[in-house]
């Protein structure tokens, strides 16, 4: 039975049983029906599309026979055909784009490294000085250079048109250059390494992070200090790890930072000179790909390589691996971590196996070297080996150097001793090293460490080389504040793509600005006045909020002690530092106007034009009053 007892009204059971059958989907709690004659209409169906094909056939037989009499009649094409025509080949086009956009998808996986792309060439200008910095974030349409003018610049391939011009400027440190930049290995930050002792951190977009201490310049010991003491050389972050960071410096120390942890660093690798009680240059630190090694070179010219375990002592010295006195300013690991390149002023570049340290497989000589921030760099398969050749501007361009390593591991058998030895040897021997050259250039396609490519770029030296793996490019910091990038249309993949043919966007009529000619101002005398609206005030305000730079909260005045690098201050000096006392009190009124007297006769403006006729030279009341008299002259005009 149905309780009433709950409710004030009576009510119909059927219709709470309607209300909750509303709740539910249609077919709850029904079964499908069963087909009982699905053979028969499977039959139909198949009878169905026959007669369809069939009809299809007859209509296409018909149109060809109607063809063929119109064409032996008369050679015109009918409209419709010439419709049909179109719409097939569009539809043709439509799957090529298609296939074309698959086939790039496809060549972002697999990408061919076998012939440099060097064919087309973009110049990327902006800085005053040497490019000395360059690096580019993983998915290589963002890029960051650094200058010996202070300043980087932050360059974005997508949005960047034909114009070429970077969307952001940084000067991180006023008038220290910049050493060296790394993104970091998700591309969202950007540390940048300065003629200072103390690193930063931005982001992307080309806003200060974080600034790191500064070490205690007055103690001895640098494994008390809490940063570096002396200008930084280099940065690199961790392989893989993306809250560590390295730095080196000309304390002679490598640091280890923690990216949360500004107030010192991680860990600290003390370099040991040879000579006691010294200390020695770091002029540049690496890591390999799989961060068990850290390769560390100095200025006395030995290449040290430590274990991040055991940092103590390193797990391998390579002695004399440079000329002492030389800045081994590029060190650089292969992917397997067996081999090591590395670039120096002495003017050589070298490629070392640490397993036997003893000699190198390679070295090649005469490669002029001005600037410690020279690298030399593996290409993205390591079949190349890329570095740049320092020139007096005088000298013309510099040039940039390409070399074969492909058989660098067969050197250990001793198959390519004696030329190992021909390269050490004096000049006379060069023309037998030709000769070598173009003999095994015949049957192989080139002899390890023989000279692949040499170019000219740019109007000065050729310092900082980088060549991405995504994108297939490659960027040349040049000595004359440019940076070029290379790349082939054919093999590269977006990048300066992008940007190399894309025309700059128009402006629409409401962006023009229309300004008068006298006072810089248009004015609207029968137009009501509104304080403050001078144009669009909301495109304004919405590119002032885009803005990071012009939307960053000001940082306030510190009190009390200093700290982040920063000194600190209280509201007094800052009062007295900013709002300077007037002095004018103190000076004396005749003096001040008789240094006004030779412009007045230069350039007479006001009062001295109107007497210029009748009394070209002034005559000044030269009598002397006594005090008697000047009393009363006083107390007249009171």
């Amino acid at each position: 039975m149905y309780n009433k007892s709950k409710g004030k009204g009576t009510s119909n059971p059927g219709d709470d049983w309607e209300a909750l059958r509303a709740m539910f989907p249609t077919n709850f709690g029904m079964e499908k029906p069963k087909k009982k004659y699905d053979w028969f209409e499977a039959d139909s169906k198949k009878d169905k599309d026959k007669k369809k094909e069939d009809k299809e056939e007859d209509n296409n037989n018909k149109k060809d026979k109607d063809k063929t009499e119109i064409t032996e009649k008369s050679d015109i094409p009918l409209k419709e055909d010439l419709h049909k025509n179109q719409e097939s080949d569009q539809e043709i086009d439509e799957k090529d784009d298609n296939n074309n956009s698959d086939s790039d998808s496809d060549s972002d996986m697999e990408l061919n490294y076998k012939i440099p792309p060097i064919s087309h060439e973009v110049k990327l200008e902006g800085h005053t000085k040497m490019v000395s910095a360059l690096s580019l974030d993983p998915s290589g349409s963002r890029l960051a250079t650094g200058s010996y003018d202070n300043y980087v610049k932050l360059w974005d391939f997508n949005g960047m048109d034909m114009s070429l011009r970077s969307f952001r400027t940084i000067e991180p440190e006023e008038g220290n250059q910049i050493v060296d930049l790394k993104f970091s290995i998700t591309g969202d930050q950007i540390l940048i390494a300065t003629n200072g002792s103390m690193p930063r951190l931005y982001d992307r977009d080309g806003i200060l992070i974080e600034e790191y201490i500064k070490g205690d310049p007055y103690l001895q010991d640098m494994r008390k200090t809490k940063g570096h003491i002396q200008a930084l050389s280099s940065c690199m972050w961790h392989p893989y790890d993306k809250q560590v960071f390295m730095t080196s410096a000309a304390d002679s120390t490598v640091r280890l930072w923690d990216v949360n942890q500004k107030r010192s660093h991680k860990d600290i690798i003390v370099v040991k000179s040879k000579n006691r009680g010294t200390k020695t240059r770091i002029s540049s630190a690496c890591f390999n790909l799989t961060a068990t090694n850290i390769a560390v070179g100095a200025q006395d010219g030995i290449i040290r390589i430590y274990d991040p375990r055991s940092i103590s002592r390193p797990s391998i010295t390579i002695e004399e691996a440079h000329m002492s006195g030389s800045d081994i300013g590029s060190l650089e690991f292969s992917r397997d971590g067996r081999l090591l390149l590395s670039r120096a002023t002495d003017d050589t570049l070298k490629l070392w196996d640490i397993r036997h340290e003893s000699k190198p497989l390679f070295v090649q000589r005469d490669l002029n070297c001005f600037y410690a921030e020279t690298n030399a760099i593996f290409s993205p398969d390591e079949q190349y080996v890329l570095t740049g050749t320092s020139v007096k501007k005088e000298d013309g361009p510099g040039q940039l150097k390409i070399y074969y390593t492909q058989g660098a591991p067969l050197d250990l058998n001793g198959n390519n001793d004696n030329d190992n030895d021909d390269n050490d040897n004096d000049h006379h021997h060069h023309h037998h090293h030709k000769k070598d050259k173009k003999k095994n250039k015949k049957g192989h396609r080139g002899r390890s460490f023989d000279e692949a490519y040499s170019l000219e770029v740019g109007r000065h030296s050729v310092v900082k080389l980088l060549w991405h793996q995504r994108i297939n490019q490659i960027l040349v910091g040049n000595g004359d504040g440019a940076t070029y990038v290379l790349y082939d249309p054919e093999k590269s993949i977006n990048g300066a793509k992008l940007c190399a043919n894309k025309q700059p966007r128009r402006k629409k009529v409401d962006e023009y600005e229309f300004i008068s000619r006298s006072s810089g101002q248009i004015y609207t005398p029968h137009a009501i006045y509104k304080e403050g609206s001078s144009g669009n005030s909301k495109r304004k305000r919405e590119k002032l909020r885009n803005d990071p730079i012009a939307s960053h909260h000001p940082e306030m005045p510190l009190n009390g002690p200093g700290r982040g690098g920063r000194v600190g201050t209280n509201y007094t000096h800052y009062m007295m530092k900013h709002i300077m006392k007037d002095t004018t009190h103190d000076e004396d009124p005749r003096e001040a106007l008789l240094s006004y007297a030779k412009k007045a006769e230069e350039n007479p403006y006001f009062i001295a034009p109107a007497y210029k006729k009748n009394q070209p030279k002034p005559v000044f009341d030269e009598s002397e009053l006594d005090e008697e008299e000047l009393n009363r002259e006083v107390k007249r005009r009171a």
